[in-house]
């Protein structure tokens, strides 16, 4: 049995499930994605089951492309609002992690410092912040007086934006509020302070109309696979959440988050990289393989070329469904979602796969790799992935809620058995769960 702390383990949230024909499986729902039950009944068998946290993601526009495209992709549409939803999630669990997509493109820091903060405190210091620049091209016509940004120039000020939110929770002392009736003070004045920021992006005088959150700091996820991305994530970032193609691609990453957090001054051990991976559980390996590709089944060629598209931005009409993608169709790179659009193109042009493999393996994996097989066989590909690839999984269920009730109730068994999570759900907060440390008021990292 190993003997390494426990791993960190959660869950990805789409109301119908991570892969796109959820919505078309039988145990589908019309109106999931706008039910509080729908999501309360996820968090509560997450937490019930040890996870340490659930993860909502999000984006600020409809997807690109037509609305008739739009219409064959449910779960990246029809989306409750994810801080309202964490708020809800809070009332109704006790010990899980709830953690939330928020754009730095289209929001404000001390809007977004004063949310996260007020969940952080109903919570009881469970929430996390999933820090995204948006490369939905289409988002910035949302937002009056906004144009979209170019990729460098969205981490340039995502920099300064989360700078700005960790600096206004850190702009009320830990021990500010004394409560003092007697000499009729609620705070004491000196342990407040402005933050008196004047940037490129943001001037923000602070300080943050409520107390410093549970945590310190709420914890900080961040999923960018660019450059820009990956040093944004390791200058700040708590969690990574990464989808890779294969452990030698995931180990190279994870080597190069580590580096880069020790080129900011961070100790490598306080970043942890998780891995997105979608998770099918069978009798055995083959009657997990026959799950996957009857799911792939319900995808139809309208919705498969659909899919292709976004992710290459590019048009694929006059491409036959089962004839190789012309490489020459492919752009050079992308100016928004760079991980999945450089996975994608780099494995058609080293295997010449037809549209019809592009769309099967976005289906079944999103880009990702796949843990497929009896729970034996997955938590085995588990501890060989732990080894330099990752330091904990982030899953992603393919349809709710057979695949997490089938995950819960015999691949975290397993896990547990081995030693991989804790014997007991965690007491605390989230970065309690986690093994993270709690940030000083000057932003520093606790020993």
């Amino acid at each position: 049995m190993t003997t390494r702390s426990p791993i960190p383990l959660g869950c990805i949230v789409d109301p119908y499930g991570n892969h796109p024909a959820a919505w078309l499986t039988a145990t589908a729902k019309a109106d999931a994605a706008t039910q509080l039950a729908t999501y309360k009944a996820i968090a509560r068998l997450a937490e019930v089951h040890g996870l340490d946290f659930v993860f909502v993601p999000d984006s600020p526009a409809m997807p690109e492309g037509s609305l008739a495209q739009a219409s064959r992709s449910p779960r990246s549409t029809n989306r409750l609002e994810p801080l309202t939803l964490l708020a809800a999630l809070a009332a109704v669990t006790e010990r899980i992690g709830l953690i939330a997509t928020v754009s730095t493109s289209y929001s404000e820091p001390f809007t977004i410092a004063r949310q996260f903060a007020s969940l952080d405190h109903i919570s009881g210091g469970r929430v996390g912040w999933n820090v995204v620049t948006t490369e939905n091209g289409g988002a910035w016509e949302n937002y009056a007086g906004q144009g979209a940004l170019a990729h460098g120039d969205r981490y340039l000020r995502a920099q300064e934006y989360v700078e700005v939110v960790r600096r206004l929770w850190d702009s009320w002392a830990d021990d500010a509020v004394v409560f003092d009736q007697a000499a009729g003070h609620y705070f004491e004045p000196s342990r407040v302070k402005p933050i008196d920021h004047r940037g490129r992006w943001f001037s923000v005088k602070g300080p943050l109309n409520i107390s410093r959150p549970p945590q310190g700091h709420p914890v900080i996820v961040q999923a960018g696979g660019s450059p820009e991305g990956r040093d944004l994530a390791a200058r700040y970032a708590d969690l990574v959440f990464t989808v890779q193609p294969d452990i030698d691609s995931a180990r190279a990453f994870y080597a190069d988050i580590k580096r880069r957090a020790s080129a900011h001054g961070r100790s490598p051990q306080a970043i942890k990289v998780l891995l997105g991976t979608t998770v099918v559980v069978g009798m055995d390996k083959a009657d997990a393989d026959a799950q996957l590709v009857a799911l792939g089944e319900l995808i139809d060629e309208e919705q498969g070329r659909a899919m292709v598209e976004r992710i290459l931005e590019a048009d694929l009409s006059g491409v036959s469904y089962e004839a190789p993608i012309p490489t020459a169709l492919i752009p050079s790179s992308s100016n928004r979602n760079t991980t999945y659009f450089n996975a994608l193109s780099d494995a058609i042009r080293s295997h010449g796969l037809s549209l019809r493999q592009v769309a099967g393996r976005l289906s079944a994996t999103r880009i990702g790799n796949a843990f497929v097989g009896d729970a034996q066989q997955i938590v085995d590909e588990m501890e060989t992935w732990l080894e330099g690839a990752c330091d904990g999984f982030m899953v992603r269920p393919t349809h709710f809620p057979t695949s997490l009730d089938v995950f819960c109730d015999q691949v975290v068994p397993v896990l547990r058995q081995r030693g991989l999570i804790r014997s007991a759900p965690a007491a605390g907060t989230l970065r309690d769960a986690l093994g993270l440390p709690r940030p000083s008021v000057a932003g520093g990292e606790v020993a």
